[in-house]
């Protein structure tokens, strides 16, 4: 992919920012206020990632990622979950596919692994993710609830990637704080991965009527959550990384699904200094463009 292709890609992903436009890769999930016990639809309203725009291949997405084309699992994940909450019933046909392909690429080790090199974290093709992980736990977890996939060979499954998420090749140390990294084996604490995490880990809490392992992960995070702040702004992860405004947004209601399970008010707080960092937006655009413009080496560019 040349240095122009990639400039361009950025300047249309600014100019998208500026203007709040919405693309499949950055489309705004909404915490949805309902039973959080309910183990149906997700806890972001993820129903407009059931709409693939681009190629699909025996019913699998097909991303062009740096001009490559692949099967990349968080997408498959993203639509799977999509189409669940766009309504299981009429995308019944479509959602056993998807179970069937995850099924068939679950690795011994209860992993999906991400066959792209992602150069931002220096990861060679084939590497673990905990976001991964997570929102596949809670795909076959909605799948079975919804009986659509075998009971018992979906135990199986959730168990052996609950497993592989909680491993030392997922989990991370990061200000004292154990974590479930989205880019595992990087130590870079992806704020929005984490709680994709969680989220699972509710999920699994929910399923097994014990959340001890969500209680211990989600006090990690009320650890470390004062290093996300830029201001009124967020981090992306725990080094540093400026968030673009969409993954902002992001993480404000990510914010308002752990506040509706958790009694704990440091969720709120920041809540409240976020949403009013969206005020401000423009300046904290124009800061991540300079910081993502001087790495542009590095950007990943998608199916646009």
């Amino acid at each position: 992919m040349s240095t122009f292709s990639k400039l361009k890609y950025g300047l249309k992903r600014l100019h998208g920012e500026l203007v709040g436009r919405e693309d499949y890769w950055h489309v705004n999930m909404l915490f949805r206020d309902k039973d959080k016990f309910d183990l149906s639809m997700y806890h972001l309203d993820i129903s407009k990632k059931a709409d693939y725009p681009f190629k699909i291949k025996d019913n699998i997405p097909i991303v062009d990622i740096n001009g490559i084309e692949t099967e990349l699992v968080v997408t498959i994940l993203s639509y799977g979950l999509g189409l669940i909450d766009a309504g299981f019933e009429k995308n019944k046909d479509k959602l056993i596919l998807i179970t069937k392909w995850l099924k068939e690429n679950q690795e011994t080790d209860g992993s999906w692994k991400t066959n792209y090199a992602d150069k931002t974290y220096h990861l060679k093709s084939g590497w673990y993710s905990g976001m991964v992980q997570g929102m596949a736990i809670s795909f076959f977890i909605r799948i079975v609830n919804l009986n659509l996939f075998d009971k018992q060979q979906g135990s199986q499954i959730i168990e052996k990637a609950l497993e592989s998420m909680i491993s030392d090749k997922i989990t991370a140390v990061v200000k004292e704080q154990k974590i479930i990294d989205e880019y595992g084996g990087t130590n870079t604490g992806v704020l929005n991965g984490f709680v994709f995490s969680l989220m699972a880990l509710w999920d699994y809490g929910v399923l097994k009527n014990d959340f001890t392992l969500f209680n211990t992960y989600e006090s990690s995070l009320k650890a470390i959550l004062k290093y996300y702040n830029f201001g009124f702004w967020s981090y992306y992860d725990i080094k540093g990384t400026v968030a673009s405004a969409f993954y902002h947004k992001l993480h404000i209601q990510m914010l308002m699904w752990i506040d509706s399970v958790s009694a704990e008010p440091i969720y709120k707080s920041h809540i409240r200094k976020w949403k009013t960092g969206l005020k401000l937006k423009i300046i904290y655009v124009l800061i991540k463009a300079v910081q993502k413009f001087s790495n542009l080496s590095k950007t990943d560019t998608l199916n646009t």
